[in-house]
């Protein structure tokens, strides 16, 4: 009973997210043991639609449901050091890679 109760909650929430992913057309970030997972709409999958379809960019833009960036500021991360360079960074993608493919 303890697991059916726990995926009846579980549900719950994940409805409640949804919903709230429906109602602003926003992506929604989350975490769930230590990672973190983004949690978006997209469109549904349409067989007759061929995938390697040229698309203008205002017809990739009707399919979207992403807003347009209202602050530039608001895409700035902190989470690099400011004394560090491009150098660094692509030397610590390459390294969080290896150690990705390790685990």
């Amino acid at each position: 009973m303890q697991s059916v109760l726990t995926a009846a909650y579980f549900q719950s929430d994940m409805e409640r997210l949804l919903e709230k992913i429906l109602e602003t057309g926003m992506p929604l970030e989350m975490e769930y043991k230590g990672k973190k997972f983004l949690i978006s709409m997209t469109e549904a999958y349409d067989s007759e639609t061929n995938f390697w379809e040229n698309k203008s960019l205002e017809q990739i833009l009707q399919t979207t449901s992403v807003p347009p960036v209202s602050d530039i500021y608001g895409l700035v991360s902190d989470s690099w050091p400011e004394d560090e360079s491009a150098d660094d960074i692509i030397k610590n993608v390459y390294q969080q890679r290896k150690e990705d493919m390790t685990e």
